[in-house]
C-alpha cells in the first residue's frame, strides 16, 4: 500500500518524514477551522458561504495532503474491470504489485525466496492486465494486512466523529437552555465540517502514525537535509 516514491511528495515537499506529515495535518485542520469560523460568522450572504465551502471541500478531497487517493496509503476502491470473454481483470504494476496479486504478499520483499525468484522470472515492467483470482476478496487491490489497517483507520475515524457530534449536541443544548437562536448558516457550516472530517480522518490517521518508509529499508542513516 505504500505509494510509489513520486507519490510521496506534496507541493514539492518530500512527505516521507512523519514530522512533516504531522505538521501538514495540523496546518490543514487549523485552516479548515479558521475558514469555518469566517464562513459562519463573518460572511453575510449564505450563498457565497456555501460556494466557498464547496470549493474548500473539493480542494481538501483532491489537492490537500489528506486527499482521497492518499500520499502514503491509498484506500480508494479500485473495482476490477470486466472484459467480454475473459471476465474480471485488474491492473498489476511493479514488483510489489506482482507479489500482492500472485502470492498475497504485502510487498516483494516480504514474499518468500522462491516466490521472489518466480516473480523475477516472469516480471515485465509497466501495467499488465491479469484475471482476478477466484479466491480473491472483495478488495483485491489490498492484502490482508492492508485491509486491517484500513478498517482500523475507519473505526478510529468513526469514534472521533462521534465525539465531534457529541460536542455539537452539547452546543445546541446550551443554546436551547438559554433560548438562543442558532443561525441556519452556522448549522450548514458545521455539517460541511462533519462531511470533511468523515472524508479526511482516515487519511489523517495514516499520515500521523505511519513510519517513514525508509526505516524498513535501512536508509535512515543517509537522510539528507532536504
Amino acid at each position: 500500500m505504500l505509494a510509489e516514491e513520486q507519490k510521496l511528495r506534496w507541493c514539492g515537499f518530500d512527505m516521507r518524514p512523519r514530522g512533516r506529515r504531522r505538521v501538514a495535518v495540523l496546518a490543514t485542520y487549523t485552516a479548515l477551522f479558521v475558514i469555518s469560523i469566517v464562513a459562519s460568522e463573518y460572511v453575510n450572504h449564505p450563498v457565497w458561504a456555501i460556494v466557498g465551502l464547496i470549493v474548500v471541500t473539493g480542494a481538501v478531497t483532491w489537492l490537500s495532503v489528506m486527499r482521497t487517493n492518499g500520499i502514503v496509503k491509498d484506500f480508494v476502491p479500485k473495482p476490477p474491470m470486466r472484459i467480454k470473454g475473459i471476465g474480471e481483470v485488474v491492473f498489476v504494476e511493479g514488483l510489489d504489485g506482482w507479489a500482492k496479486h500472485f502470492y498475497s504478499a504485502a510487498s516483494f520483499d516480504e514474499a518468500t525466496p522462491s516466490q521472489r525468484e518466480e516473480i523475477l522470472s516472469r516480471f515485465k515492467p509497466g501495467k499488465r492486465l491479469f484475471p482476478v483470482k477466484e479466491d480473491s476478496s472483495d478488495t483485491p487491490w489490498l492484502d490482508e494486512r492492508e485491509v486491517k489497517e484500513r478498517d482500523a483507520a475507519e473505526r478510529w475515524s468513526r469514534q472521533k466523529m462521534t465525539n465531534v457530534l457529541g460536542i455539537y449536541m452539547g452546543l445546541y443544548l446550551t443554546h436551547a437552555i438559554y433560548q438562543e437562536t442558532v443561525r441556519p448558516l452556522t448549522v450548514a457550516v458545521q455539517l460541511f465540517m462533519l462531511s470533511l472530517l468523515a472524508q479526511t480522518l482516515p487519511q489523517a490517521r495514516v499520515l500521523w502514525t505511519e513510519d517513514d518508509p525508509r526505516e524498513g529499508l535501512g536508509e535512515m542513516h543517509l537522510v539528507d537535509a532536504t
